[in-house]
């Protein structure tokens, strides 16, 4: 078994907003505190090489625009997901992830987001199995009641998916 990583691409956003980047070269929506805003992810088919008995997490950095530093307030994420099993949408779930920024973080400074799901990884072992088609939707809900926090913050346009493989080598 093996710690294996799968990039979900960013291919379409979700809410509106302006496009920026970090740097010259990641692309990143700017996600208001008072919209739902972030980006549709390249759907992906769960491989036989997935351990699907392993959890699986998922993560992406952001930054943070303009604004006066606060260190009390969180910012709400939210991964939303479709699995279709066979010829039938098995599932569609809302996770929801209120995320503590770093202290003092200044505009422009990454942060990472591990996306925990109750404290645990994202998705719990057996959450899919083996050819699960999964559609992923990952954004910022200003709306929602956890999300306090006023600056504005970038999304970037691809999100980490971490799994463990069941075989030594990435694919079987």
């Amino acid at each position: 078994m093996k710690q294996a990583y799968q990039n979900l691409a960013g291919i379409r956003q979700h809410g509106g907003g302006t496009v920026g980047t970090i740097g010259l070269g990641i692309s990143v929506l700017n996600c208001i505190n008072t919209g739902v805003q972030g980006w549709y992810a390249q759907p992906l088919v769960i491989l036989p090489c997935l351990d699907v008995s392993r959890p699986m997490t998922v993560s992406w950095t952001v930054t943070r625009l303009f604004g006066a530093i606060d260190n009390v307030n969180h910012v709400g994420f939210e991964i939303d997901y479709t699995i279709i099993r066979g010829d039938v949408v098995a599932a569609d779930v809302q996770l929801q992830y209120e995320w503590s920024p770093p202290f003092d973080w200044l505009a422009g400074v990454p942060a990472p987001v591990n996306f925990l799901n109750a404290g645990g990884p994202t998705f719990p072992a057996h959450t899919f199995v083996q050819g699960d088609f999964i559609g992923f939707r990952y954004l910022r809900n200003g709306l929602a009641p956890a999300d306090q926090y006023p600056p504005t913050i970038n999304i970037p346009n691809a999100c980490l998916l971490a799994y463990n493989t069941r075989c030594p080598s990435l694919c079987c």
